[in-house]
């Protein structure tokens, strides 16, 4: 078997190609220069080129966003060409598609503390929220597919290693305590926050079990597949800035703009833990450790003039 990872440039296809081609004996991917994925002859060139074709994709691409903050116009059809291009390829080559989906497909103002798989269904954003509405079409596209080998994989927030600082809470906040800058939070929340090793580990158990003769394997492609990848222990967001805070720096105060409660972005993981009994997620504190060691290695590379400066702030409390 081998896996083909699209979106290779971004941080969770980064990190993924990174942990398994190590693990993997045949490991290709496809980033924004490389290949056009919204252009299936792009893609056609791509693939012809592979020697091993791939019996498992990781669709991790996405539309990318204008300018750091938001999204262009063109986020919605280039979403949509992307899964469908890769979707096609999957059910003419009997390949096994994790689509990696995000609770983003749910209208904002829907957003609670344990949303099902249904959700996106009831609740489906408004055309405004571009990139949410391009999620949920492909979330419906995939549950509708005449295809059994998808797993609509819900995601709510993944943190780790090479994510940008200057926009993501955890190195943001880790660089402001290296740099003694006190951190700032414009409204708390609980996130369903989940490691990306942890979503790397997943992929390769996932691996294993449809490259072994599985007895439980007809449970994962009898039909397409819509799971939340959820701990079901989320976090709010003071507790993870005060805990960055207090293990870099204790001399730091961490402030909070607005006091009101924000909406929770959370998954029910029932439907996961049901079928995914023998996977554990790692203790989320020991996942924030590794964090702090591994941006403070990099401690050279963050700008604290645009750490004060924190443009992603200032876009926040504009949207907030």
């Amino acid at each position: 078997m081998s896996i083909l990872i699209t979106g290779a440039d971004g941080f969770i296809g980064g990190y993924l190609q990174s942990y398994l081609r190590t693990r993997v004996d045949h490991v290709n991917s496809t980033t924004y220069e490389t290949v056009n994925l919204s252009d299936p002859k792009s893609f056609d060139s791509f693939i012809s080129n592979v020697s091993q074709k791939p019996t498992m994709l990781v669709h991790c691409a996405s539309a990318a966003r204008a300018s750091g903050f938001g999204y262009d116009q063109d986020c919605f059809t280039n979403n949509i060409s992307m899964f469908v291009n890769l979707l096609k390829y999957c059910m003419a080559n009997d390949c096994f598609l994790i689509n990696l989906a995000s609770g983003s497909d749910v209208d904002r103002s829907f957003w609670s503390d344990s949303m099902d798989e249904y959700m996106y269904i009831r609740h489906m954003p408004s055309i405004s929220d571009i990139h949410g509405y391009s999620k949920n079409i492909i979330s419906t596209m995939a549950g509708l597919a005449c295809y059994k080998k998808i797993l609509n994989l819900r995601l709510f927030g993944v943190f780790g290693e090479g994510e940008n600082y200057l926009q993501k809470i955890v190195p943001n906040t880790i660089a402001k305590c290296l740099h003694g800058i006190n951190p700032l939070i414009i409204r708390d929340r609980l996130y369903d926050y989940v490691d990306v090793l942890d979503l790397s580990r997943f992929i390769l158990y996932l691996y294993k079990r449809l490259s072994s003769n599985d007895s439980s394997l007809p449970l994962l492609i009898s039909s397409p597949l819509d799971i939340n990848f959820s701990t079901g222990s989320p976090k709010s967001l003071l507790s993870i800035v005060k805990y960055l805070a207090t293990s870099i720096n204790k001399q730091l105060n961490v402030s909070v703009l607005h006091q009101d409660m924000g909406l929770a972005y959370c998954g029910d993981n029932t439907r996961f833990n049901l079928m995914f009994r023998d996977f554990s997620f790692s203790n989320f504190n020991e996942s924030l450790d590794r964090q702090i060691i591994y941006y403070s290695s990099a401690f050279d590379t963050f700008s604290k003039e645009a750490l004060e400066k924190d443009e992603f702030i200032k876009y926040a409390k504009k949207i907030s």
